[in-house]
């Protein structure tokens, strides 16, 4: 099975599948060799998985077995590498918690903390953008490329805090995980890296359908890094970002069995707990928790909550959703905490029964767990353990 792909706009749209095991099929079929070449082209060659590793459906060491039993070796060191990006960010989370939403490297000096209003209606007059917006409100999906293009816009042409820009792109994605979208948007806005990133026309042109030419961008990068806040751009409003709860499910909890808890970013069926209980049992009790305290914090689209849930759904026919603290959900239901298993993970931080270790989910679980200050760094020390792959 392959995606079917809108190509007909500048910012291809996919239609998302939801069974693991068609993850698997189009994973087998992903001509990932080509991935290198084409992997900045919104046109390239794109495996479009983000939404199921990022929501737990399917681990880096799965897709990356996958990808090595079906491409040859060599050609593929590019998009493992990239695999490694989202482990590295998952790794600084581990390392600093909440101060991920701060700068970590340097200072940024900005305008406002109020976000465009051209860049939030996708607007802005740069078409590629602009499209690459809408797609993001219609299939939850930005490319990689076109995330880079518009944070860049937003956090360094606009001057907006780039906490701001990330909050807004963070609640609209299905694959939206605060590391890797929050520590992107600090790489782009360089207070977690050594310079900002500005998007540029010819750029975009290239590396999209787009021949546009006559903007406020169709200048060279020195003209871009001096300019002042482009008319188009000034216009801002506060971002209001509304935070609609699903509603749980009257939970039917068999106090003799195990209970598996999964969250929006582990919802793996193939889970392997440390208990040796197989996830795939059908004698436990299944819940899927969102805590609204981190939604509160964070918050995301209904279309994400239903996304998440449809992926939960379909993949377990028994899960069962429950909104509210973890702690509560053990308290009322006199479950006994022995027999309570989750995946760690910093959004599980407080919660209470068996924790089955996060390193099932990195591809490099030999790497020491420290901070590191670059992903080339993490990457020196991963690199001989992808060699024996």
């Amino acid at each position: 099975m392959t995606f079917n792909v809108n190509r007909d706009s500048l910012a291809p749209r996919p239609d998302w599948m939801y069974k693991k095991s068609e993850v698997i099929t189009h994973l087998k079929n992903f001509a990932a060799d080509n991935y290198q070449s084409e992997r900045n082209d919104l046109r390239g060659t794109i495996s479009f998985i983000s939404p199921y590793i990022s929501r737990g459906l399917i681990t880096l060491p799965e897709v990356t077995e996958i990808i090595l039993e079906n491409n040859n070796k060599n050609k593929v060191y590019k998009y493992i590498n990239e695999l490694a990006w989202r482990e590295y960010w998952q790794r600084v989370w581990r390392q600093l918690g909440a101060d991920i939403f701060s700068d970590i490297k340097n200072e940024q000096d900005f305008k406002s903390k109020n976000i465009s209003q051209a860049i939030v209606e996708g607007t802005t007059g740069i078409n590629t953008l602009d499209d690459s917006i809408q797609a993001l409100y219609e299939i939850g999906y930005v490319h990689n490329h076109a995330r880079m293009w518009v944070a860049g816009l937003t956090a360094n042409i606009a001057s907006t805090w780039w906490k701001t820009g990330a909050d807004w792109m963070y609640y609209h994605l299905y694959d939206g995980d605060l590391a890797s979208n929050h520590l992107s948007w600090q790489w782009v806005a360089g207070t977690f890296s050594h310079k900002q990133y500005v998007p540029q026309q010819g750029n975009i042109n290239k590396y999209s359908d787009s021949d546009q030419t006559n903007t406020f961008l169709d200048t060279s990068y020195q003209m871009i890094g001096e300019m002042n806040v482009p008319e188009v751009l000034q216009k801002r409003q506060v971002l209001e970002l509304e935070l609609d709860l699903p509603k749980s499910d009257e939970l039917n909890i068999d106090t003799d069995k195990p209970t598996l808890l999964y969250h929006a970013y582990w919802l793996n069926p193939d889970w392997k707990l440390v208990s040796e209980l197989s996830s795939k049992s059908t004698n436990v009790n299944r819940v899927l928790v969102f805590e609204p305290g981190h939604y509160q914090s964070h918050p995301i689209s209904s279309k994400v909550f239903d996304f998440i849930i449809k992926l939960a759904r379909e993949n377990f026919k028994d899960i069962q959703v429950y909104v509210g603290k973890q702690s509560e959900l053990i308290k009322d239901h006199s479950l006994d905490e022995n027999k309570v298993h989750y995946l760690d993970h910093p959004i599980t931080k407080n919660w209470i029964g068996q924790a089955d270790s996060y390193q099932q989910t990195y591809l490099f679980p030999q790497v020491d767990e420290q901070f590191y200050s670059s992903f080339s760094k993490f990457w020196k020390q991963a690199k001989p353990y992808y060699d024996k792959l």
